[in-house]
């Protein structure tokens, strides 16, 4: 199951890295990478997906690309998990 869920993941973030943002901002490439090694280590995708949250927005607004609109629509179809994600770890923080 867990599996099911890394993959179109992963698919999404792999066609972020051919972007011009990618290649050119270092910040970004350093998020996206982190989020890979995440997901190739087995880390749960939901909480990959909150942390890139976020970031995407930024990016969305300055540098839209296709593959960045992808991910968003992929972020956003499970936006009330996300949401209840975030909201709960902002309780411990």
């Amino acid at each position: 199951m867990k599996q099911e869920k890394i993959t179109p993941v992963l698919s999404l973030l792999t066609a972020t890295q051919k972007t011009h943002l990618y290649q050119s901002n270092k910040q970004f490439k350093q998020v996206i990478s982190e989020a890979i090694d995440s997901l190739n280590m087995g880390d749960d995708p939901d909480i990959a997906m909150v942390r890139l949250a976020p970031f995407l927005d930024q990016y969305l607004i300055s540098n839209p690309c296709q593959e960045l609109i992808d991910l968003q629509l992929y972020l956003l179809k499970d936006t009330n998990k996300y949401r209840g994600i975030i909201n709960l770890t902002g309780w411990f923080h």
